[in-house]
């Protein structure tokens, strides 16, 4: 498996620094036993130079590891900073946001949004298994219709029917993301989910009364241009124009054609 290349920048920086400090040591061996040798007068004077040797190599190294550890603790400090501020960002959205891993569906994140959409808590929801939490026995067959658009196009979006922690199902419009790993092999899938609930309730009713007044429109048209000019048609709302049609279809009773297809 290839590595991906800023994981390989990395690796070669590291055999960097430690090709340098191995150099570095080696050569500050040869030439201060060198330099000692022949500045050394006597074998008293020979250990006391080596002793000090060792102490100032002692203090090198340590002044060496304290500014490469320093400067991974400041990068790595930067790093979760920005990871905070992302969190943050992401819990100041009134949607749900959830990260759970490809594989089993265990969730890693979940925001301020999915706590008062769903009910858990992120103390309860990380590390639960998402289909288990926010599904009703038909998981995989909601997934069966995302993951291989996920696996395809990296993104999917549609309606799924999921549990609040109290048992109360909830429609929502779902925003699926796949994330890949460094080593670009499936990890995660972030989601998105917009409660639209009351939308759909609403939204049957509203096709069926849809549905009602454009049945008795052109009914409702050919008697309204013989009664009343082509000016007021178009300006007459939906729903005056089918409380006329009504009132007028009751004033009139059954045209006699119907009736002959009834009895038909």
């Amino acid at each position: 498996m290839l590595i991906p290349s800023k994981k390989r920048d990395v690796l070669r920086s590291v055999w960097r620094i430690v090709g340098v400090y191995l150099g570095a040591a080696l050569l500050w061996v040869l030439v201060s036993d060198a330099v000692i040798a022949s500045i050394a007068t006597n074998e008293a004077v020979l250990v006391k130079m080596q002793t000090y040797k060792g102490i100032v190599f002692v203090v090198v190294t340590a002044a060496i590891l304290y500014f490469v550890l320093r400067r991974q603790w400041s990068l790595r400090a930067g790093k979760e900073e920005q990871v905070y501020w992302q969190a943050e960002l992401l819990n100041i959205t009134h949607h749900a946001v959830i990260v759970r891993k490809w594989a089993d569906g265990r969730i890693t994140f979940w925001n301020r949004g999915a706590e008062k959409l769903y009910g858990w808590t992120a103390e309860e929801a990380v590390g639960g298994l998402s289909h288990e939490m926010l599904y009703n026995g038909n998981a995989n067959a909601q997934r069966d219709q995302s993951d291989w658009a996920l696996v395809v196009t990296g993104a999917w979006r549609g309606k799924r029917i999921q549990k609040r922690k109290d048992g109360s199902e909830l429609i929502v419009d779902a925003h699926l993301t796949l994330v890949r790993d460094a080593t670009g092999e499936l990890d995660s899938v972030l989601c998105i989910n917009r409660d639209i609930t009351m939308m759909e309730g609403l939204k049957n009713p509203l096709q069926r009364a849809d549905g009602e007044i454009s049945i008795g429109e052109p009914a409702g048209a050919v008697c309204h241009e013989s009664n009343n000019p082509v000016g007021e048609h178009q300006s007459s709302a939906p729903g005056t124009k089918a409380m006329k049609v009504a009132a007028e279809a009751k004033r009139r009773g059954p045209r006699r054609r119907d009736m002959s297809a009834l009895k038909s």
